[in-house]
């Protein structure tokens, strides 16, 4: 236990000296070498990771070493764990400035330099001794043999002796009759001077994140591995110096420094090596607590969404913020870096989780004790999704299509199925079956007894056109999700919010996911086939002439502002810029970049190509719809025809001092401005209230919300109304 303190004051110097790291790395114990290794029929002697410890008997081998994946120079018979050792010189500890240890392992292990512990995953408590015949607490993959670097652990630069070391770890199996386990450790220095030369690193390696103009999220989970289920508390901070400063690894934790209960999250990205998380801020007593994380509205529940097979990385804030334009609610995202034990894990993106709130879906509180009258009512959110998504659920009494081999499951969302009363689930049930009853029903346009009487035409419409303008392949059949407030604050059924694009605008290998020109909602007729089908509903509203010319009337007034092409491949650009530094970080720690990745259906050799190709399918998407979106529409009145930027004018653009920002209204209503940076963060509201028709000037001091001024770089002003929508890019110079 002296050991595990002395390493965490270590720790914690090395942290703080991380400022002094240079850029030239080289290997000081390669993992390919030859080690020293003993795979034990008993518990090896106290000292086996000793400097001095004599290991003559032990055999000898090149890593890495274990057994499965065709992965391994060394080749054991299988075993609940082996150890390893290796000694090695280190010339000068003046000119060393950092330590790295990379490990790959399959599944657990230990890692020990000069017999202090500096590393552990998935096996046992930090600071105890493990049996040797300890199965690791779960499982894990080796990732090199998968051509991915393996994670890295920042090393007390202080435990390094002159002259010689020793190298050791302990790499446990989940059990004995696991079919594979891999141990392979590569020990690198950062060096002042290149005198004293240790070997190159490996083609692999890459160095630690240094400073980043994205937020930092660091996550320490004190040796436990982050499973998919239960949720286990681990220490989380968040750097983050403001709109156009740096933020650097070795700055204080200064938007969030504390606890969080953390989990693996989602479903088939589970079988990524870039994991998405699910986590709940938390106070010293493990109650949930709620706090703003990088500017969003406070609260407990939130995702790290990791882009993976998307290497745009940004589909799912694309579609989002595509909904949010549309005065819908989705989720708020803010790009971030991760650090998961020190090791660098790529571009996040911190989203807001689907959660009842008055900052997320706006709907009452449903208690134990709401089962009678307007409190039974609402709110209830509910979502069509694969059982992996958890929760109870019912079937609806419809089938997708007369004939189909599938039914539909309702799944809870909120309240949680094991917190609702058995009165709350037959309101429900039985609201949603009398819903589909009239949409089903012969007169179902009837506006007294039809569908309209159950639910509301222009949130179905809006979640609509988000579906089909990203050609979504999981569009109405999964993370599908709808909610009912009471029937005192309307009680109507309402789409929404949206969720999980990753695979949209055509980066889908199946369900002709890849073509620009046809329907999501038609998924039934040419990928019947799938376990997960798309409920009649959408089909029979367009077969309601009201509700297709209302949809058209919605597309033709969207396509004129926030749904402009040229509007939205200008955000694409913007956040492209925001991620030019990071992404290239980014694609080495995950070299993806021309390598299919399920999904896929094309995969380029950079990221300006996925971009543009990005931006080529969106234009094409669009265009198709123009043609072909259903309905008539004779009501868009002129005054939605607002281009882009011209109804606003900014001078000076560029600007150092200030601005004056000139428009014109064309009627009397609630108008928003703000000024937001390339990430999309808000960081000024100049109006937000009614404003009269006529010609207006505002004056921009260069200042942010909290009074501070802002950082040279590119903004962009952005005005909206009920009846326009306008946008300017705005050139800060110092």
């Amino acid at each position: 236990m002296k050991k595990f303190i002395l390493l965490l004051v270590f720790y914690i110097v090395s942290i703080m000296c991380n400022a002094q790291v240079a850029d030239h790395w080289e290997t000081i114990v390669q993992g390919t070498g030859t080690w020293k290794y003993l795979v034990p029929a008993a518990q090896p002697d106290s000292d086996w990771n000793a400097v001095n410890y004599v290991d003559t008997a032990w055999n000898s081998g090149n890593g890495s070493i274990g057994y499965g994946d065709g992965d391994d120079s060394t080749v054991i018979s299988p075993a609940v764990s082996v150890f390893m050792r290796k000694q090695f010189t280190v010339i000068d500890t003046s000119k060393i400035l950092d330590v790295i240890l990379h490990v790959d392992y399959d599944d657990g292990f230990v890692a020990y330099l000069n017999g202090v512990e500096i590393a552990r995953q998935n096996l046992g408590t930090p600071g105890q001794v493990n049996a040797f015949n300890q199965p690791a607490d779960g499982m894990h993959e080796a990732l090199l043999y998968q051509g991915i670097s393996p994670p890295y652990y920042f090393i007390a630069k202080q435990l390094l002796s002159p002259g010689v070391n020793v190298l050791s770890a302990e790499v446990h199996n989940e059990s004995l009759g696991s079919s594979d386990l891999t141990a392979f450790l590569n020990l690198s220095v950062a060096v002042s001077d290149t005198t004293f030369s240790y070997d190159t690193v490996p083609g692999w390696f890459y160095g630690p994140l240094i400073s980043s103009n994205l937020p930092i999220i660091s996550i320490n989970t004190l040796g436990q591995m982050i499973p998919d289920d239960p949720r286990i508390v681990v220490q989380m901070g968040i750097i983050d110096n403001g709109t156009g400063m740096i933020n650097h690894v070795t700055d204080p934790f200064n938007n969030y420094n504390g606890l969080v209960n953390i989990e693996v999250r989602g479903s088939s990205s589970q079988n990524f090596p870039k994991l998405s998380y699910s986590f709940e801020t938390q106070d010293t007593s493990n109650a949930e607590l709620d706090v703003s994380l990088l500017g969003l509205p406070a609260e407990s529940d939130w995702v790290l969404y990791a882009p993976y097979n998307d290497k745009s990385l940004m589909r799912d804030a694309l579609a989002y913020k595509m909904a949010r334009d549309m005065a819908r609610y989705a989720t708020r995202t803010v790009y971030a870096e991760l650090l998961l034990n020190g090791d660098y894990q790529g571009i996040y993106v911190l989203e807001e989780k689907i959660k009842r709130d008055a900052n997320r879906v706006d709907i009452a509180k449903l208690t134990p004790a709401d089962t009678t009258g307007d409190d039974l009512t609402g709110g209830y959110i509910i979502k069509i999704d694969k059982a992996t998504a958890g929760g109870g659920y019912w079937t609806s009494a419809y089938p997708p299509y007369t004939g189909a081999w599938q039914t539909i499951e309702f799944r809870y969302h909120y309240p949680d199925s094991e917190d609702m009363m058995p009165q709350q689930k037959a309101y429900i049930q039985n609201f949603m079956y009398e819903m589909e009853t009239a949409l089903k029903d012969t007169n179902f346009t009837d506006p007294d007894s039809g569908y309209r009487h159950y639910l509301d035409p222009a949130s179905f419409i809006d979640y609509f056109i988000v579906n089909e303008v990203t050609l979504n392949v999981d569009a109405y059949r999964l993370s599908t999700y709808f909610y009912k407030d009471k029937d005192s604050n309307g009680g109507l059924l309402k789409m929404g919010p949206i969720w999980d694009y990753n695979i949209s605008m055509g980066n889908a290998n199946y369900c002709q996911g890849i073509l620009t020109f046809l329907w999501s909602y038609q998924f039934n007729s040419y990928c019947g086939s799938d376990d997960w089908q798309v409920p009649f509903w959408w089909e029979r509203l367009l077969q309601d002439s009201l509700f297709a010319n209302e949809l058209k009337c919605r597309w033709l007034s969207l396509r004129q502002s926030t749904l402009n092409t040229s509007y939205l491949l200008n955000y694409i650009d913007s956040v492209a810029m925001a991620l030019d530094e990071s992404k290239e970080r980014n694609f080495q720690r995950w070299p993806i970049l021309g390598v299919y990745v399920w999904p896929n259906y094309y995969y380029f050799n950079t990221y300006q190509e996925e971009v543009d190709w990005l931006k080529t399918w969106l234009t094409d998407r669009l265009n198709w719809l123009d043609q072909n979106m259903p309905g008539n529409c004779n009501t868009v009145s002129s005054e939605t025809t607002i281009p882009d930027s011209e109804n606003m004018n900014v001078y000076p653009n560029p600007l150092s001092d200030g601005a004056v920002i000139s428009f014109t209204q064309i009627k009397t209503e609630h108008v928003s401005i703000t000024i937001t940076d390339i990430t999309g963060r808000s960081i000024l509201t100049l109006y937000d209230s009614e404003l009269s028709a006529g010609n207006h000037r505002l004056k921009w001091n260069m200042k942010d919300n909290n009074g501070a001024n802002v950082k040279a770089g590119i903004y962009f002003l952005q005005k909206y109304s009920g009846s326009s929508y306008a946008i300017k890019k705005l050139s800060v110079i110092k």
